[in-house]
């Protein structure tokens, strides 16, 4: 896996221009985190996330507005609310996954990761099934997938990073230097990219009003 280490947007700006539209990207708050699913870490790995997709079907159908068609759109669903499970999520926009990267203040440097796959999940077989990590295209079942233009990986094995268990593809890290990290949020925000406008939902714009609050000098 190449590594870069970036400190002003103009270096962000070359090393995300050779994309293609077979590349995705993950932001991640802390450059040390490993690439693993929330099923993969503790204390969720101590149990199958197949035992918690079960729980989530039996439990959530009053309050979803579309009734998952599959395995698959189950996992997305439980995704979105938070559940564990061995999807790791991506976007098409790298700009979305920088924001992520540098949503939360903090004194040490976050990631970016940008991968270009060779090819994708077909849905046809049960996810519970997949001996490999392949990417994994959802239809446009939540407002937010629409929003962040979202995508996952998912990883049979959830307790194995994805940077030494990856698809079938090229994977790269970006490294944003700590002291970089604010400004870059700034940047961001100048674009368009906010709490608001990335999540798209009431709790997206109450945090916006806070950060703007914040820093309003």
């Amino acid at each position: 896996m190449k590594e870069f280490k970036i400190n002003k947007f103009g270096d962000l700006h070359d090393l995300l221009e050779s994309s293609n539209r077979s590349t995705i990207y993950r932001g991640q708050s802390n450059a040390d985190w490993e690439l693993l699913p929330k099923a993969g870490r503790e204390p969720f790995n101590k149990v199958s996330d197949k035992s918690a997709i079960e729980y989530f079907k039996d439990n959530s159908l009053p309050f979803l507005s579309i009734k998952p068609e599959n395995n698959w759109e189950w996992l997305a669903f439980a995704q979105h609310h938070g559940v564990p499970t061995r999807l790791l999520d991506w976007t098409q926009n790298p700009m979305i996954a920088v924001f992520f990267a540098v949503a939360n203040d903090a004194d040490y440097d976050a990631a970016v990761y940008k991968f270009q796959y060779e090819n994708y999940a077909i849905t046809d077989k049960d996810p519970f099934e997949f001996k490999s990590v392949t990417v994994y295209k959802p239809r446009s079942i939540t407002k937010r997938i629409i929003a962040q233009q979202g995508l996952f990986t998912i990883h049979p094995n959830p307790s194995k990073s994805f940077s030494k268990a990856p698809a079938k593809g090229a994977l790269e890290k970006i490294i944003i230097d700590r002291k970089y990290r604010k400004k870059l949020k700034f940047e961001l925000h100048r674009y368009g990219y906010n709490h608001f406008s990335v999540y798209q939902d009431l709790q997206g714009l109450s945090e916006y009003i806070e950060w703007r609050w914040i820093n309003r000098e």
